[in-house]
């Protein structure tokens, strides 16, 4: 059973290294500028109350549309070639005041991850917007222009099924551990019953002998 364990908990951190996006060496110190061939901006905003303090916000002069999520919420915004290379326009306000952490994930073509950044923003709570510093760093493998397709839609997927098989895995372990456990206390018991008819059979013989 012990083994069965170390193999699931093997297999669940096999599962955790492959579900969870690939993370690259982060090059230079940063800067506000949009990389090329971004086509979304993702803008999650985190904190233990965020969800509940009315957010709203702007980049490149659209509205933002925040949905609640496991941090706090999280905006998606599409752009085009015409803001490659601009310092990245973001503002957030809120109708109650909150500390939170903006994290801004610039996303290329099939999920890439092209560049992030995390900041600390105060919020005051009089809707008043407020600008949000950002310094991006490439998330981009070294010498490679966004090889990298982790979907981050599905970064969950492989982990499930990792724990899945892992599960069934531990299952059959232990069947197989019961099954064994009572065919050694039948074999067991079988020999006690031999023992014991043979005990009989030699009483039998000592009282013919008599």
């Amino acid at each position: 059973m012990a083994a069965a364990c170390a193999a699931l908990c093997a297999v669940i951190c096999a599962a955790t290294a492959w579900g969870a996006p690939a993370a690259f060496a982060q090059e230079g110190t940063g800067s506000a500028a949009i990389p090329d061939d971004t086509v979304t901006v993702w803008v999650d905003v985190e904190g233990a109350s965020v969800a509940d303090a009315g957010l709203s916000g702007r980049l490149f002069g659209q509205n933002l549309d925040f949905k609640t999520s496991a941090e706090g919420v999280t905006a998606i915004a599409s752009v085009d070639s015409s803001v490659w290379g601009k310092d990245l326009d973001l503002s957030i306000a809120s109708e109650r005041s909150v500390d939170a952490t903006v994290a801004v994930t610039c996303v290329g073509d099939r999920d890439v991850v092209i560049a992030d950044s995390r900041t600390d923003v105060s919020l005051d709570g009089n809707s008043d917007a407020v600008a949000v510093d950002v310094s991006l760093s490439s998330s981009r493998p070294s010498g490679n222009a966004g090889s990298d397709t982790t979907n981050l839609s599905h970064t969950g997927v492989n982990l499930t099924w990792f724990i899945a098989v892992a599960v069934v895995l531990l299952v059959v372990a232990a069947a197989f551990v019961v099954a064994s456990r009572r065919a050694a206390v039948a074999r067991s018991a079988a020999a006690s019953d031999d023992g014991a008819f043979a005990g009989d059979a030699d009483d039998a013989d000592e009282e013919v002998e008599r």
